[in-house]
């Protein structure tokens, strides 16, 4: 009967913490879903600061069911890019889509655009996770691999 009531409670203890990683993953998505659109404040490259900072645009989405969406934007420029957190809501990656090849904005402000969201895409380590302000650090990053990149947003 002991070995039942010790199984049982490691078990429980098991299904607690998978529901608490589940829940912080959603939690921190529910986060950036809720602000919509988020200002980056902070977008350096070993310490050297990037000099035109963009705005995220977040599309509201079930993360366990659809890839979800965002527009990375400076003005009326913009780059759609996919994102996720994992690893029970440490980790963020961001990805750049769209088409490369035969794409012709004819604006240069949007090419800079697209560019700037593509060197950034990567995964990154959630540093911050607060309902204002979140801030990842990554040196795994598309443009700027092996290079620490710091991106902070902010509501």
């Amino acid at each position: 009967m002991k070995t039942s009531f010790f199984r049982l409670f490691f078990f429980a203890l098991g299904l607690t913490a998978l529901l608490a990683s589940c829940n912080r993953t959603q939690i921190t998505s529910n986060r950036l879903i809720d602000a919509g659109e988020w200002r980056v404040t902070t977008l350096t490259v070993n310490g050297t600061a990037e000099s035109t900072l963009p705005t995220l645009e977040i599309d509201a989405c079930d993360i366990y069911e659809a890839t979800c969406k965002g527009e990375w934007k400076q003005g009326e420029a913009h780059a759609e890019f996919a994102w996720q957190f994992r690893d029970n809501g440490d980790t963020f990656e961001i990805n750049r889509q769209g088409e490369e090849e035969g794409h012709e904005h004819g604006d240069e402000s949007e090419e800079a655009v697209i560019a700037q969201c593509y060197a950034f895409s990567g995964i990154y380590s959630v540093t911050t996770r607060d309902k204002e302000v979140m801030e990842f650090t990554s040196s795994a990053t598309l443009g700027h691999s092996g290079q620490t990149v710091v991106l902070r947003i902010e509501k």
